[in-house]
Parts: structure tokens; sequence; C-alpha cells
């Protein structure tokens, strides 16, 4: 879960001048700010960029981390290796028996070779993989040994893989879901693309509450996705502090300017 502050004293100068309907139409100066705020932040959560879609270096860095937790039978990889330095000859008579499609001695003899190599097998295990993520950006470490041979039929692990990139983007989604707490809806045109938004991702929420002080009026947006204080380190905090008010002000300056122009039009 991660918080942020949107002061909205510090932004008062970018109002002077505006038309009064400006600030009707957009909501308030807070509202807008902390939806243009949410989608700096989703902009700068892992994986960071508002991307049409999940970048592909991501789509494969899932696979490969999952892989590197649990093989199948028939892709064994440097498992293969390891059982036939536990017993080469079982090894091969697992790999006969596989070939010629005898499951229960594959088991069996993955049984015999696991008791003695500390491997595990049977069906996709999802906790192996999230047990594994153990580096500052939740991935599997490259060196990491996949010890669960998947003995079950069928894809079931690119079935896995598939269901794990699509949380792709939930910690993004977790700043729509802020935003959305608001009011309204948020879409591409605030930055929000669908592929991290909360139609998607529908266990990813988010929060927001307004707080007023003697001296100050502001709002706080709340990630509640719990792994969001990883996904959104204090560096691309950094980056939003510096990304928000250009960001803010364009949107004042667009809105402006299409007001000016419907004036405009409506005087001709």
């Amino acid at each position: 879960m991660i918080k942020a502050k949107v002061d909205t004293n510090g932004l008062r100068q970018l109002f002077s001048g505006m038309p009064k309907r400006v600030l009707v139409a957009a909501g308030t100066e807070t509202r807008t700010a902390a939806r243009i705020f949410a989608a700096v932040a989703a902009r700068n959560t892992l994986p960071y960029g508002a991307y049409e879609n999940p970048p592909d270096e991501m789509m494969g860095r899932v696979k490969t981390d999952v892989e590197r937790t649990q093989r199948t039978i028939d892709a064994l990889g440097s498992i293969w290796q390891d059982l036939k330095a536990i017993d080469k000859g079982l090894a091969a008579a697992m790999w006969t028996a596989y070939k010629a499609r005898k499951m229960g001695t594959v088991k069996q003899i993955i049984e015999d070779l696991s008791v003695q190599g500390g491997f595990t097998h049977g069906a996709v295990n999802p906790s192996i993989h999230t047990q594994a993520r153990t580096t500052a950006k939740r991935a599997v470490p490259k060196n990491h040994k996949a010890k669960h041979i998947i003995t079950s039929a069928g894809n079931a692990l690119a079935k896995y893989v598939a269901k794990k990139q699509k949380t792709i983007g939930a910690a993004k989604a977790g700043w729509a879901a802020a935003a959305k707490s608001i009011g309204g809806s948020v879409s591409e045109r605030e930055g929000f693309r669908k592929w991290f938004n909360t139609g998607v991702h529908r266990k990813s929420t988010g929060k927001f509450d307004l707080i007023r002080t003697e001296t100050e009026t502001f709002i706080k947006l709340t990630n509640t996705v719990p792994w969001a204080d990883t996904a959104f380190p204090v560096s691309q905090k950094n980056r939003v502090k510096i990304e928000f008010l250009p960001v803010f002000k364009r949107a004042l300056e667009t809105r402006k300017a299409a007001l000016a122009e419907a004036a405009a039009k409506r005087r001709k």
C-alpha cells in the first residue's frame, strides 16, 4: 500500500486569470490535481510508461520467472542434468517411460529421484513461484534452480504463465482505482491504458481522502495494491514530483483554449 499527498496550496498561481467555468467544468482544483497526479503516478509505477499494451520485455520476464521455478516434464532443462547426477540409470528409465507415455512409471521414478535430490512434482504450484520472487522488483533471481517438475497433463504451465501475464499493470491500476474513487471515470485521455485500468484488474483497489486543516486543503490518494510500495520506489516518486506540475498546467491550458474556441464559435 502506498499513499501520496496532493497539496493544492502551491497550485493557486496556476489558476490566476482562469475563467470560473474552467474550474466548474473540471470539478475543483483539488479534484483535478488529484486525478492528474494519479495518472502521472500510474505512469511511474512498474512497468514504467503508458504503452498501448504491456511491454513485450515484461511479458517475457514473467514467463522466464515462472520457468525458473518449475518446468514441465518434457522441458526439464538443467533439472535433467541434476536428475542424471542423482542416478543416471533411473533418469534414463524415466525418459524412456515418458516417451512411451507411461506416466505412472514416470511419476514413480520421479518420486524415487526426488527423495534423493530434494525435488517436488505434481501440478503447477503457484506458491513455489511466489516464494521465489525475492529480488527488489519481486522477480525470481537469475541463478534460481527449478526444483518442481510438472507432471500433470495438458498445458497447465502455459495457462499459469498467461494468467500471471494478465496481472502486469495491477499496481498501476491501483492509481486508476484511487482516481475513480474521487468521482467519475478515467480513460485514455488521462493516460490510463486499458491494460492497467480496473476493468482488467478488478482486484486492484485505491481510495482518496479529502483533508482540510486551518492552513491547507489536500487529497490523500492511497494505492492499496499490496506490492504498490515495491512497484513505486523513491526514484519514481521523485520523478512524479517533477512531472506533475507541467502536466497539470497543460491540462488547464488545454481546457482554457477549448472554452475560448467554443466562445468564439458562439459569437459567429
